[in-house]
């Protein structure tokens, strides 16, 4: 037998290495032992290294990653970064997981690989301000945050100053460190204070150009709210620094229960407005802030009964337009411009007297430079009824209006006119609508 080493290739790749050695050939001769076990060794650990034997960093692509991904809006960035840290047990930045740059379009995308937990992530760069066209800036000294309880899968998350302001609510002013136990709480309180579904999931679009053709009206809001923020900054010469920390010291409340304080709203409201009404800045294609959830920003309810008085005891029919007074408006969702506004489920409704059954048909329009807004009731029953309570409206009242006993007279209707089950009139029939 003749000494000598010969190399396999298993099917799996693995490479073994077969030493054969002749004890005469070795006999007397240790160096030559010695020789043959270094160069089997040397070689062992050759093949060892080159088929990934070893140790290495990062996921190597086995199990699930975490990507979190979405657009960074002040308006829309057009260029910048977007950092993600891990959030530690005790609120502190943890570990840089990813820096992502933005494009052009505000989107964003990190692979942050294995990790899933808590998350804030920092937007800085350049950005498109919504009331004046200009190119602003966003420092990575002072970003735009955002933060999540449990990253995990494909995650969105947009990052804009609302975002920014529900970190705020949770941050410790004095170590900076966060209450990651509140964080998904303060999300959900900012959104309702907001009237948006989810400030994290939901991405904003660009306000100032077309609406693409996928857009929800849920992301149009969104991205007017933010566009308010920037005409707010105009309107009273304030840098975006400044307006953040004033409308995160008016957010009040937890949860459901969040609103935005007067003071701001009325300020809120007020650019909302005037950012909605410019044809030639506003591009989402919603030009009537009653007809969306933000017109209930800061706004309070008021419940107004409507009722009529008189002798007749078999009425059928009732129709009327009331006029509503300044700052008092029905949240509706869009109808064909003839008939109006559609209120939303719920707001108007059949109460008091009127049958159950009966049918009540309702339409809104909205206030304008002439005229307040007003709400048209038709209600008509088979069943024969009295006078009295015949419906029930519920109004949003404006940041800083007041509505009660005297916001409604006789002046404030038009249009009145009670049925009997021929359709003749009947006379003798007043109508009155009462705060309560």
């Amino acid at each position: 037998m003749k000494s000598g080493i010969r190399i396999r290739r298993a099917k799996d790749g693995w490479v073994a290495v077969v030493a054969t050695i002749n004890p005469i050939d070795c006999k007397g001769d240790a160096m030559k032992s010695r020789y043959f076990f270094s160069l089997i060794l040397s070689m062992c650990l050759f093949t060892l290294s080159g088929c990934g034997g070893g140790s290495g960093g990062g996921n190597n692509g086995a199990g699930p990653t975490t990507t979190v991904s979405g657009v960074a809006s002040k308006g829309i960035f057009t260029a910048g970064q977007v950092k993600v840290y891990a959030l530690n047990v005790d609120g502190s930045k943890g570990a840089l997981l990813k820096t992502a740059s933005i494009n052009g379009d505000g989107s964003y995308s990190a692979n942050i690989g294995a990790y899933t937990g808590a998350v804030i992530t920092e937007a800085s760069g350049s950005y498109r301000d919504e009331a004046t066209g200009a190119t602003m800036q966003v420092t990575d000294a002072s970003p735009l945050r955002a933060a999540v309880q449990n990253a995990s899968g494909d995650l969105k998350m947009a990052i804009t100053p609302l975002t920014e302001i529900a970190v705020r609510k949770v941050e410790d002013p004095t170590s900076g460190k966060i209450a990651v136990a509140s964080v998904d709480a303060s999300n959900a309180g900012v959104a309702n204070a907001f009237h948006i579904a989810d400030i994290i999931t939901t991405q904003p679009i660009d306000a100032t150009v077309a609406a693409p053709a996928a857009a929800t009206q849920t992301q149009k809001e969104y991205s007017l709210a933010l566009a308010a923020l920037s005409q707010m900054m105009q309107t009273n010469g304030q840098n975006l620094t400044a307006v953040v920390s004033q409308v995160a010291g008016a957010v009040t409340g937890t949860g459901t229960g969040a609103a935005l304080a007067a003071s701001a709203a009325v300020d809120f409201q007020s650019a909302l407005l005037a950012f909605v009404s410019d044809a030639a800045k506003n591009k989402t294609g919603i030009n009537d802030v009653s007809a969306t959830a933000l017109t209930g920003v800061g706004a309070t309810t008021a419940t107004v009964r409507v009722s009529t008085q008189g002798s007749a005891t078999a009425l059928n029919g009732i129709q009327v337009t009331l006029a509503l007074p300044a700052g008092v408006t029905v949240k509706a969702a869009s109808a064909p411009p003839a008939t109006g506004l559609a209120p939303l489920a719920g707001l108007v409704s059949v109460s008091g007297v009127a049958p159950a059954a009966s049918t009540l048909v309702s339409r809104y329009v909205p206030a304008n430079s002439t005229a307040f807004a007003r709400l048209s009731l038709g209600l008509v029953s088979t069943a024969s009824f009295p006078v009295g309570e015949f419906a029930t409206i519920i109004c949003d009242v404006a940041p800083g209006t007041s509505i009660g006993g005297s916001s409604f007279t006789s002046a404030s209707y038009s249009g009145f006119k009670v049925v009997d089950d021929t359709g003749a009139t009947i006379s003798g029939i007043t109508f009155s609508a009462e705060v309560r």
